[in-house]
């Protein structure tokens, strides 16, 4: 699609339209609305200071932070490069954009699956997580090999969007087993500036090995790199044993007075 708006329109009117199209996502935003509170709950959330960062001496939650990190670089450089690496071995202009929906097919699809699997008791999230981005950065690191031929291209378009949607998936999941219920929304907002700060990086970095080098095989080298770092990162997170606070839901008669019950458990 904006492939065909870049033809039609040029690059000032493709911008245009994806404004435009991005400026749903605003609509959408102003049709939510706060759940309803209740006042034990309101007076539970004005209890909790607006400094408190006690929260970033969970190991595990670093851990998750740099992992982050590391994917979204890969996964910024992979966006980035992949069209342009497909034309300098001689694909087709329109083939090579069409790996972009590729990837999002396969990610839109397995992000479901992947859905599905976490919420099954005997799949463990982390293990999900930190083995499919090992595998998205093996087959970058192979990425030279399968980019000579179109179908190959599909190929690993393919796989890419298949095994990098775990890592949106399963991200906000594996937060709310590493942290306190209280800290949660702060720990996802750190969660989420690593990210950002990946897809900052990410490209940039490939794009100055590619004016150094002129090959674009280079970047998906990189991507790789990043993709196992974040894999190896996070598989240090069951070796941190840490301590939280998780507040539930007590219907039983010897809850405490507000209706929940504090419990400390150990992760």
């Amino acid at each position: 699609m904006i492939k065909f708006f870049i033809d039609k329109y040029s690059w000032r009117g493709s911008f245009l339209l994806m404004g435009g199209v991005t400026l749903n996502i605003c609509i959408f935003g102003g049709l939510m609305r706060p759940l309803q509170l209740t006042t034990d709950t309101r007076k539970r959330k004005e209890d909790v200071a607006l400094t408190d960062f006690t929260f970033l001496r969970n190991t595990k939650l670093i851990l998750l932070s740099f992992s982050c990190l590391f994917w979204a670089s890969g996964l910024g450089i992979g966006f980035v490069h992949l069209s342009a690496y497909a034309v300098a071995n001689d694909s087709s202009e329109l083939g090579a954009s069409f790996l972009i929906s590729v990837i999002g097919i396969g990610n839109t699809v397995f992000r479901l699956i992947t859905g599905m699997a976490a919420n099954h008791p005997a799949v463990d999230s982390l293990t999900v997580y930190s083995g499919t981005l090992g595998i998205v950065g093996l087959i970058s690191l192979c990425c030279p090999l399968l980019m000579v031929t179109t179908v190959g291209q599909m190929f690993y378009a393919l796989l890419f969007g298949m095994y990098t949607s775990s890592a949106v998936v399963l991200v906000a999941p594996l937060v709310v087993e590493f942290v306190a219920v209280s800290s949660l929304a702060s720990a996802l907002g750190v969660v989420n500036l690593m990210t950002g700060i990946g897809y900052l990086i990410g490209a940039p970095l490939a794009g100055w090995l590619y004016d150094t080098t002129g090959l674009y095989v280079n970047s998906f080298y990189l991507s790789g790199v990043c993709f196992l770092l974040s894999s190896a990162v996070i598989l240090a997170a069951p070796l941190f044993g840490e301590e939280k606070i998780v507040f539930t839901e007590d219907v039983k008669e010897n809850s405490q007075p507000n209706g929940c019950m504090m419990k400390i458990s150990m992760k």
